[in-house]
């Protein structure tokens, strides 16, 4: 069962000039999903909202899909998805991490100053 990605133009050699990202030399890359990492990229390139479709295995013809796997081990295709995939994930991570660490000291200041104002509080009631 392949699974065809197509990879955004940033990760794609031709459209990336300024090369900062690790690129790959093709648009699409096919990838069947029995080993768990290629179950991994699927689930998050579909998350991402990466353009992912299902290619019938009879589009290729007998043999043509070990052909294909073949020149794409060749060419280090699947490790540049790999790649692809690392970095992106990494990404979306830390953005998260980010967007999570901006919420929580606002919070724990609120609560902090409240607990002081109603410890203040309570210490002046019974001065008094």
């Amino acid at each position: 069962m392949p699974y065809t990605i197509h990879i955004p133009a940033p990760y794609q050699m031709r459209t990336n000039i300024l090369q900062t990202l690790h690129t790959t030399t093709v648009a699409r890359i096919d990838i069947g999903i029995a080993a768990p990492v290629s179950i991994a990229i699927y689930n998050d390139t579909k998350a991402w909202g990466w353009n992912v479709s299902y290619t019938p295995l009879s589009t290729y013809g007998p043999g043509k899909w070990e052909a294909y796997r073949a020149v794409a081990h060749q060419n280090g295709w699947f490790n540049d998805l790999w790649l692809i995939w690392q970095r992106e994930h990494w990404l979306r991570i830390k953005a998260k991490d980010k967007s999570m660490r901006t919420v929580e000291p606002g919070l724990t200041c609120a609560w902090t100053r409240g607990r002081k104002a109603m410890e203040e509080v309570e210490i002046g009631a019974e001065n008094h």
